[in-house]
């Protein structure tokens, strides 16, 4: 009836529209527009569905396994921020590495250091339960309600001479915290050589020494968004399920919930990373 061509044309239309139902995507909002960067948040991820402009796989679509859950697929572009600034001050195996703050972003650098055989990686926070989710993707702990961020620190990595003071023995900071008293904490009992990432958006000027950044030779990078790089390596870290990243998911609402999931994320207690489910 369709002719040879017709039959293997609507065949092949077919099985592409199949494929295209049951490919699973993450997408970069970065480059889903044409209007580039600063464009990005026209990509909402509250809708039902999304253009994406001048789709391609690995430039602004990346594929997962079918093996992948929801709950580690959603991650995808959070964890993107946390690599790329976990990975902008060129974090070494052996090296003592410190993430300040265990919210989505911290986890999420904290677990793309492990995954890259980091394992030396020590979380810091006030909230015992994001700490309890730190510890279960592999990192160690100090709560700084409990101890000074000095004594959590030289305990787990030890210390160095550092003029006749003993400081701790750590190689790396990145901080996605952003409070004002821990980074300046962070400035006065810094190692030298040490460098510091600043994945955090501080909403105040920070005052502090760069007679300290000098004389200590401090490296102080500041890292913002992601990179298609740390996308394909935060895309083969959850295909290979290399952490449980996806325990810091702790609240699934659905669409018609939005306003309960907004008011659990401001409310903060007992929570991490808070997730929309658009299919229910």
């Amino acid at each position: 009836m369709y002719g040879r061509w017709g039959l293997h044309k609507l065949i092949a239309i077919h099985y592409i529209n199949k494929l295209l139902q049951t490919m699973r995507v993450g997408v970069n909002p970065i480059t889903a527009k044409r209007a580039g960067r600063r464009y990005s948040l026209e990509v909402d991820g509250f809708s039902q569905y999304v253009v994406i402009e001048d789709a391609g796989l690995n430039y602004n679509l990346y594929l997962f396994d079918d093996h992948v859950t929801p709950e580690e697929a959603v991650l995808m572009e959070p964890m993107s921020v946390g690599f790329h600034g976990a990975f902008s001050v060129k974090p070494k195996k052996g090296e003592n590495i410190v993430v300040l703050g265990a919210g989505p972003i911290g986890l999420s650098a904290a677990a793309g250091l492990i995954g890259e055989g980091i394992e030396n990686v020590i979380v810091v926070d006030l909230d015992a339960f994001r700490l309890e989710k730190a510890a279960s993707i592999g990192a160690k702990i100090v709560n700084t309600k409990e101890v000074s961020l000095e004594e959590g620190l030289a305990k787990i990595a030890g210390t160095v001479d550092v003029y006749g003071q003993e400081l701790p023995n750590i190689d790396v900071f990145i901080d996605t915290a952003g409070a004002l008293e821990l980074i300046s904490e962070v400035m006065r009992i810094v190692k030298p050589f040490a460098r510091i990432a600043i994945i955090a958006v501080y909403k105040e000027d920070v005052p502090f020494s760069l007679l300290q950044v000098m004389s200590k030779e401090l490296t102080i990078v500041g890292a913002s968004g992601y990179t298609n790089e740390d996308i394909l390596k935060v895309i083969d870290h959850i295909n290979n399920k290399k952490t449980p990243i996806s325990n810091i998911v702790t609240h699934v609402f659905g669409l018609d919930e939005l306003q309960t999931a907004f008011e659990t994320a401001i409310a903060a207690k007992d929570t991490v990373k808070v997730v929309i489910d658009l299919t229910k």
